[in-house]
């Protein structure tokens, strides 16, 4: 199969990679070195103005600003680029894992066993600064891998990150976290944690951890689920406070994403639950979270699948990543109906990521744009 990534949305330093640095609503055919991906793009690293995409093989591709990885990265790459690490004589061009701060990138080997981070971490979210060094940090860092993390014999099994924190689960369910903390995000004491720190005090083993602007929420593997949420969120919509449990008992969940200031709970039977605040309209109506397949939490925006196989998008759509229609309003929800060989890739920082798949016998579409016919009523 080959397969084309449709973005829409914030694009002022290119971080949607379709080879120009407008905001666009419609899905636009992004532009990569290769004509199409030939493998499946699996997953999505969002920070504030640079974008990298994970697929099956393992490769990631990049665009925006300081994207690539280049020790004199000062760009904005308009389209996407194949990310390879140069360590010495060492490429390094798999992975396993990736994720995204507002200016950093994180990378985890294809073996699991070696971190690396680019970009800026004035907060520390590069996880390799001493805190003596803080005032570097300020200052753009090239690839480099975070020593003795995670510690031999363990391997990372899941990899998250928000605004200014990453949160990093273990095969031996220990979370560790670096980064932005004084809203007790990582943990305590609340503070910036400049290198990865074991995050105390949790009654189970972590399967997962999905970060918030200011919170993190890490969810246990056991069959009936175990959940505890550290730092702090706006309580707006069902009281989300530090210390909650809000998916424990739950025995049939689906999937758990986390926005800005939200926490997207999506479970086998299509129930979509959403905690958080509601100030952009991040929360839809009741009657539009049920039937639901699939869900991608961006900053202060969501995308969902139905049943029926409809796009639906809602919350704040100030530069189009909501689709043609603005969903910016309280309780605005966007329904469209999608080409039925189209999925979401997933969502960032107001940018929004889907994927068309075809066989390599079916011609390409000459159409640059996604089709997203009009709201369904």
């Amino acid at each position: 199969m080959l397969y084309d990534v449709y973005a829409f949305g914030s694009n002022a330093r290119g971080q949607l990679g379709v080879d120009h640095f407008e905001d666009i609503s419609e899905p636009t055919r992004c532009v990569l070195e290769t004509s199409s991906f030939d493998s499946r793009p699996i997953g999505l690293a969002a920070g504030g103005n640079h974008t990298h995409i994970l697929c099956e093989n393992g490769t990631v591709w990049g665009c925006g600003f300081r994207s690539s990885g280049d020790a004199q990265d000062d760009v904005s790459i308009a389209r996407f680029q194949c990310l390879m690490i140069h360590e010495g004589e060492v490429t390094t061009r798999h992975f396993s894992f990736i994720a995204a701060t507002w200016e950093a990138s994180i990378l985890v080997t294809v073996d699991a066993r070696t971190v690396y981070t680019y970009g800026i971490g004035a907060k520390g979210e590069l996880g390799r600064i001493s805190e003596g060094d803080a005032s570097s940090a300020a200052s753009y860092s090239p690839p480099n891998r975070i020593l003795g993390f995670p510690p031999d014999g363990i391997v990372v099994v899941s990899l998250n990150a928000s605004m200014s924190h990453v949160v990093a689960v273990l095969s031996n369910g220990e979370a560790y976290g670096w980064g932005a903390g004084r809203k007790g995000q990582l943990g305590e004491p609340s503070e910036i944690v400049w290198k990865p720190r074991k995050i105390a005090n949790v009654a189970f083993k972590v399967a997962k951890a999905v970060c918030g602007r200011t919170f993190t929420l890490l969810v246990g593997s056991d069959e009936k689920i175990q959940s505890k949420l550290i730092g702090s969120i706006k309580r707006e919509g069902p009281a989300v406070s530090t210390g909650s449990k809000i998916l424990d008992g739950i025995c049939a969940l689906r999937d758990v994403q986390a926005g800005w200031g939200n926490v997207y709970t999506l479970l086998q039977n299509g129930k979509l639950a959403v905690h958080g605040h509601d100030t952009h309209g991040q929360i839809p109506s009741a009657m539009l979270t049920e039937g639901i397949t699939y869900i991608a939490a961006g900053s202060e925006h969501a995308l969902a699948v139905t049943e029926g196989g409809d796009l639906l998008t809602w919350g704040w759509s100030e530069h189009g990543n909501c689709g043609p229609t603005n969903a910016g309003h309280k309780g605005s929800v966007n329904r469209y109906a999608k080409p039925n060989n189209t999925y979401i890739l997933g969502a960032g920082c107001a940018t929004s990521f889907l994927v068309m798949s075809r066989s390599h016998s079916e011609v390409r579409p000459s159409n640059h744009h996604l089709l997203l016919r009009a709201p369904i009523a």
